[in-house]
């Protein structure tokens, strides 16, 4: 029955009534449960941190929510400024409406009225801020707090709950029912059995587990459970400890408190803390002091709060005898578990402990709206009478002082609000780029330029280029200008990331250097290579700069830049063509010698590799290749890994002919993954990617094929790789890339070759041919023309092939080029002798070229040979044989040399009609076929360079006597010494050397083998002299004998001539000057006696060198000005047989006596025309040696230096000389006046006037060579 009592009991409940500002109080209640509050628990659940620039105002929003669980009526929003100095509040409003918050007592108090549960309000709070402000981050201008008719705990008007389970306060008067509870009691009874050891420690009992002071209090008052477990009292009796009557509750449940209080103020609370004292004298005494009691309060905890100290009292006398104290976080109104605060010793007061105060504590990593809940009870050890009592409950942040003043301080502080103050910031950025247009491969840089134009340096601000990922291998580097200083890199370049964000420092002011140039500013470099075609045709970049946070930049316009535009050079593929320039591999050949796989090491800069195509190839000799159309296919392989880190990248860039055609790419730092490549110049190149290897992993191998545009289809003279590694720390020990390259193969088309010869049937002939397309030897030499003498019949002898008509120009016997695939064309001109009879091709490489094996004839159309398109195919090496007829008609043939001795040095080669070694054939000389009686002449021709002539005729050129004669004519400067003729000939030479009288053969036509000897019989014999000397001296002149042929030296012709006529007489002597130094040596005779022995007894031959000296002596008694004119000349005879005397040339040496007189230099050189002009710089020396080219003029310019080496002057001088044998004048100079003259006009010069001591000058004659 007093179970059931209990029970209906419980369900009573009654609302205690607000009495006053200090605390809610009620007599104790006689039914648990019937005391409650109605609580409206406000939290600020949002609000921001407006940034407001100095001189600025800004608004900043809460929004502010009632968690319940009651709707609040008569609500009210406090604003309680607190503001910084150069702060100040403008206005609040609250709502959708914005209704005005009036500013009351320093308080803005927003009239909310009634808010429903989970309802909420926004509060605005508008600051102005003075330019005089002081900048900061984050700082507390307001608090905010919320009330309403409720409870509000937590909302910072210092309100609490209080709640006790017995009677309230620390009254210990004759207890009624209710008035005491006994935690952790669970005995179903009035009374309750305790057994104790001999020390006096319970050992069991049957009044519960938790029931007696020195158990667990969370035993008996689990923590997440609101009441406790235990018992009322029911009725009191006297002097009994354990004797009472109690309302039975068993284990499962917990009785609600008799009381509930609304604490306004805990520092003035009449019940902030309970004494329950034990009576005097238990016998009468109905005492009972077993109570539980709690105080819930909500706080608001700011964010850098480290740690919450909580106590009940400040000593440990003020609990008596159990306590603990919880926390929980409430996360948008819903409250986390709760969670025992504790120290070092203790987080639960299980029993008395005078000595420690009871203090603990909890470490929080986030701010926020916490419960704290405060517990105690006064259990006793099966003592009712036993004291109980709690202190004033209290709080602290972070390690200060716990108290009960400083719980009810934080209680009323409410929610803080903050806002930055930030100074007018403006950051400007500029970015340019180096290039308008780029390739694939190229290295594009970008210069980004950050400055601060604000009114104070910024520190912390954000400079971000988000770079296009067309572009790989990203760097930067920075350079910082004046004060300004540069952020570390290292970071932001190992990213494999296109995406550079930079964290400045501090930024400061731009300014100006002593120069007028911007400073304090930072310039950051960025890189990066062209990574592959973009889908568009440019390339663009953009940066920006952002101030950090808190900061506002008053002018965004200048925040973002976006350099020019950068258009890309995209390829297009070249592929255009004739599919019949396409051979295949036995049509080719490999350009490519050096084909070994190198490997390298990408650390640094690597050295272009050079391949030399095959030397064996003619460049000429091929066009064309293996791929579409013909194109040039480059083959290779290639294998990369990058390196560690992977910040390095790298180009590969392969050249043909110095033009790149294809470049590799690396991402290196950067956001792609693969290596590009891409074809340049209308190439194509196949893989266009691959996947790089890893650092310290083995790479695969890629194949490669570059496919060079149609349009290059031949003369490759050079291929080149070229490696440019793009690394930030080329010096430092980074692992590079590692790369392995070969080319494995360039196969270019053979072309067809063409050789052609020539079969003469019935007899030997001259042929020439012309009209010629589709043949070269290379290609600056197309072949026009072509000729060919045979000499034997039936027999192929080789065409000589020329790009000219000049009889002169060797031309080629050997294969020259054809296109393929075009028609080779060439005529064989008209013959009167020889008719074309066919022409037929072999070709010794058909295994290859795919022509049948079997002869090929060429198309025949009058003189006219067409060799077809359809056997010109790659590779193809074609013979083609012309055959002719012969026709009715006569041949005669021959050659003209220069029947010296050549170059045997012996001298009875020389005029003996045989053509020895170094007897050259002598070109330009005409031959005549005439009648031997009237001299008219039927035909005629010049020898070609060999000397060589060849006169067909179809005439009947033989008289009635059936002769007719050969006739030469001689070249300037050569006479006829000699002739032969093939012993098959029937003719007789005269003893001119000139004429050959041929009888007819009735059996032949062709009459061959004439030889005509010609020769040089000139002597000639150098130079004139000039000389002063003193009386009684002697000078000597050197001369020099110059022969083309082959002579015997005779006496000499001696003519002297001096001024005056009378005595004294003169001396002069001619020398023979064995050792050529121009002076008489001892032992060196007299011309006349050297003549009769060895060197000048023998024959002189071509070239052979002999010089002379003649020595003069002046009489002792010689005056001043007095002269010799020296004149002499050699005697000579040719070795033939009927060799005739003649005389060289002569030469004058004039010598003049002075007193270190006049005194004459004389020099020569080659000049281009007479008189020179300043083109000709040559100088002049004292011999000169002219090489005499047919058909070219020649000239030589003399130059006579004079001085007047006397000691008195010099009147009227006249200088004179002789123009060289072999020459002839054609001007004459004194001073820089040249004269054209005549090769009359006499060599003289007169010098008017006075010559005075040491006084110089030049003239000069210029003559042209015969």
């Amino acid at each position: 029955m007093w179970g059931i009592d209990m029970k209906n009991n419980l369900r009573k409940r009654f609302l205690l009534g607000m009495f006053s500002c200090i605390s809610l109080s009620s007599a104790y209640s006689a039914n648990p449960g019937a005391m409650s509050v109605d609580v409206s628990r406000f939290e600020v659940t949002a609000v921001d941190t407006p940034s407001i620039i100095k001189g600025g105002s800004g608004v900043q929003t809460a929004t502010i929510k009632n968690f319940g669980p009651t709707a609040a009526t008569g609500t009210v929003a406090e604003i309680r400024g607190a503001t910084t100095p150069g702060v100040t509040i403008t206005s609040v409003t609250w709502g959708t409406a914005n209704e005005v918050c009036p500013l009351v007592d320093a308080v803005y108090r927003c009239s909310v009225a009634s808010l429903a549960v989970n309802a909420t309000f926004d509060v605005k709070i508008t600051y102005a801020v003075a330019l005089n402000a002081t900048t900061s981050t984050s700082v507390q201008q307001t608090t905010l707090a919320v009330k309403s008719d409720q409870a509000n705990p937590g909302s910072g008007v210092g309100e609490s709950i209080h709640r006790v389970w017995g009677r309230e306060g620390s009254s210990t008067s004759a207890p009624s029912a209710y008035d005491a509870f006994w935690v952790g009691r669970t005995a179903n009874g009035n009374n309750c059995n305790v057994t104790k050891n001999s020390s006096g420690q319970v050992t069991e009992t049957t009044c519960g587990t938790y029931s007696w002071e020195g158990t667990a209090l969370v035993g008996a008052w689990p923590i997440s459970e609101k009441n406790p477990i235990g018992q009322y009292l029911k009725s009191a009796k006297v002097n009994s400890e354990r004797g009472d009557d109690y309302y039975f509750i068993s284990s499962t449940d917990q009785p609600n408190p008799t009381f509930v209080g609304l604490v306004s103020n805990l520092t003035t609370y009449a019940n902030r803390s309970v004494t329950l004292t034990e009576p005097s004298s238990k016998t009468n005494s109905s005492t009972n002091n077993l109570r539980a009691w709690e105080f819930e309060t909500y706080v608001y905890i700011p964010n850098q709060t480290s740690t919450v100290n909580s106590c009940v009292g400040t000593q440990g006398s003020h609990i008596d005898d159990g306590a603990y104290i919880t926390i929980q976080k409430s996360n948008n109104g819903i409250l986390t578990s709760p969670v025992l605060m504790s120290n070092s010793r203790e987080s639960v007061r299980d029993e008395w402990d005078s000595r420690n105060a009871y203090i603990v504590s909890s470490t929080l990593s986030t701010g926020g709206y916490y419960k704290v809940t405060y517990r105690m009870a006064n259990q006793n050890t099966f003592n009712k009478y036993a004291q109980g009592l709690y202190g004033p409950i209290g709080m602290s942040f972070s390690g200060g002082a716990c108290s009960n003043s400083e719980l009810q301080k934080l209680l009323e502080t409410g929610f803080p609000t903050t806002i930055t103050i930030t100074d007018k910031a403006d950051l400007a950025i500029k970015k340019t780029v180096d290039q308008t247009e780029a390739k694939v491969g190229d290295l594009l840089t970008y210069k980004l330029k950050v400055w601060n134009k604000g009114l104070t340096a910024v520190t912390g601000a954000t400079v971000t280029d988000s770079v296009v990922t067309d572009l790989s291998s990203v760097q930067v580097t920075c350079k910082a200008v004046g004060m300004a200083t540069c952020p570390t890199m290292t970071a932001i370049n190992t990213t494999n990331s296109n995406n550079r964000s930079i964290t400045l420092g501090v930024l400061p002011l731009v300014g100006k250097d002593t120069n007028g140039n911007d400073a304090n500013y930072l310039e950051f470099t960025v890189t990066g290579l062209v990574y592959k075609e973009p889908s568009g045709t440019t390339i663009s970049n953009t940066a920006s700069v952002a101030v950090p946070s808190g900061l506002t930049d008053t002018d965004s316009s200048n925040n973002t830049s976006i350099a020019t535009a950068t258009t890309i050079t995209k390829n297009s593929s070249i592929t255009t063509g004739n599919a019949n320039n396409q051979c295949n591999g036995n049509q080719s050949v490999n350009l490519i010698t050096d084909t070994a796989f190198t490997a390298n090491s990408a650390n640094n800069i690597l050295v272009p590799k050079s391949y030399t195509p095959n030397p064996a190839v003619v460049p000429y000799s091929v066009a064309y290749g293996t791929g579409p159309n013909g194109a040039l296919e480059l083959k290779g392989k290639i294998n990369w890994s990058y390196g560690d880190p992977r910040i390095s990248g790298s180009t590969l860039k392969i050249y043909v002919n110095g033009k790149a055609y294809a470049v590799l790419v690396t991402p290196g730092a950067s956001t792609n993954n693969n290596a590009t490549f891409t074809a340049l110049e209308g190439a194509t190149v196949t893989p266009v990617s691959f996947v790089l290897g890893k650092y310290n992993t083995e790479p695969t191998e890629v194949n490669f094929t570059l496919t060079l545009p149609t349009s290059l289809t031949s003369d490759l003279t050079s291929l080149r790789v070229d490696f440019q590694n793009i690394s930030p720390n080329a010096s430092a020990g980074d692992a590079g890339d590692d790369i392995g390259f070969s080319f494995n193969s360039l196969n270019v088309c053979l072309k067809p070759t063409v050789e052609l010869k020539k079969v003469s049937t019935g007899s030997t002939g001259s042929f020439e041919f012309d009209s010629f397309s589709n043949l070269s030897a290379n290609a600056s030499y197309q072949i026009q023309s072509g000729e060919v003498v045979t000499t034997v019949t039936g027999e192929p002898q080789s065409i000589r092939l020329k790009n000219s008509s000049s009889a002169t120009e060797s031309g080629f016997t050997t294969p020259v080029y054809a296109n393929a695939g075009q028609d080779v064309l060439f005529k064989e001109k008209l013959d009167a002798l020889y008719s074309l009879r066919s022409v037929t091709c072999l070709d010794s490489n058909a295994i290859n070229s795919g022509n049948s094996s079997s002869a090929l004839n060429a198309t025949l159309s009058g003189n006219s040979v067409t060799i077809s398109k359809d056997n010109l195919k790659f590779g193809a090496k074609l013979v083609c044989t012309v055959t002719n007829d012969k026709k009715a008609g006569y041949v005669f043939s021959g050659r003209v040399f220069n029947d010296n001795s050549g170059s045997t040095k012996d001298a009875s080669k020389a005029y003996n009609g045989s053509v020895d070694t170094g007897e050259v054939g002598i070109a330009g000389s005409q031959i005549e076929l005439q009648n031997c009686s009237t001299k008219a002449v039927w035909a005629s021709t010049i020898t070609n360079a060999n000397g060589e002539f060849s006169i067909q005729t179809l005439q009947e050129v033989f008289d009635a006597n059936n002769r007719v004669c050969l006739v030469q004519k001689n070249v300037a400067d050569y006479q006829s010494v000699s002739t032969n003729k093939s012993a098959s000939v029937t003719a007789t030479a005269d003893a001119s050397f000139d004429l050959f009288t041929i009888t007819k053969n009735a059996n032949a036509n062709t009459y061959d083998g004439f030889l005509f000897g010609d020769a040089q019989l000139q002597l000639i014999l150098t130079q004139n002299g000039q000389k002063n000397i003193a009386a009684g001296d002697v000078v000597e002149y050197p001369h020099e004998i110059i022969s083309k042929s082959v002579h015997k030296l005779g006496t000499l012709n001696l003519s002297n001539q001096q001024q005056p006529a009378i005595d004294p007489v003169w001396q002069s002597l001619i020398y023979y000057d064995a050792n050529c130094n121009g002076a008489v040596d001892a032992g060196e005779k007299s011309y006349e006696l050297a003549l009769q022995s060895a060197p000048l007894s023998a024959p002189i031959l071509p070239e052979q060198k002999i010089c002379l000296v003649q020595r003069v002596m002046s009489p002792s008694n010689a005056k001043a000005g007095d002269s010799l004119s020296a004149q002499f000349s050699v005697k000579h005879t040719p070795t033939m047989s009927a060799g005739v005397t003649s005389s060289s040339n002569s030469v004058r040496d004039i010598t003049t006596v002075g007193s270190a007189g006049l005194d004459l230099v004389k020099s020569v050189r080659e000049v281009k025309s007479c008189p020179s002009t300043s083109t000709d710089t040559a100088t002049f020396v004292k011999s000169n040696i002219l090489t005499k080219v047919q058909n070219k003029e020649s000239y030589l310019e003399y130059q006579i230096s004079y001085t007047n080496n006397s000691a008195k002057n010099l009147v009227d001088v006249v200088l004179k000389d002789a123009v060289p044998l072999g020459t002839s004048l054609v001007s004459m100079c004194t001073g820089g006046d040249c004269t054209t003259v005549n090769s009359a006009t006499p060599l003289s010069w007169n010098i008017a006037g006075v010559l005075a001591p040491r006084a110089t000058g030049t003239v000069r004659f210029c003559a042209q060579v015969e």
